[in-house]
């Protein structure tokens, strides 16, 4: 499994986290609801440092020759992501249900060759 986090600094752009926020009721969401290998997107901001963006959880990495939806936030904001990082997911821990941790598959831990 792997986790990619995306953000923006916002400090420089003509959007706010309110103006992003309220571009989610226009299908955003259901954009991504049908992409191959995504278990789960969030969208998330941070007001207290002006930032907005997303994780994503994938079965394994981004489907290759699958195309994403757009990307609106880019696409609002003017420009790429500020900052982009994926990691693999080595354990998960939580309640068990529907949404909880038992509803993914329990990640294989890899062992980093020395």
């Amino acid at each position: 499994m792997r986790l990619e986090i995306a953000w923006w600094d916002l400090d420089d752009s003509p959007q706010s986290i309110r103006t992003l926020n309220a571009h989610l009721s226009d299908g955003v969401t259901g954009d991504w609801a049908e992409v191959p290998g995504l278990k789960v997107k969030y969208w998330v901001a941070d007001p207290a440092h002006n930032r907005w963006g997303a994780v994503m959880v994938w079965e394994t990495d981004r489907p290759a020759g699958h195309p994403l939806p757009p990307n609106r936030a880019a696409d609002l904001i003017g420009r790429p992501p500020d900052h982009r990082m994926g990691f693999a997911v080595e354990a998960l821990a939580g309640p068990a249900g529907p949404a909880g941790p038992a509803a993914l598959p329990i990640p294989q831990v890899t062992e980093e060759p020395r």
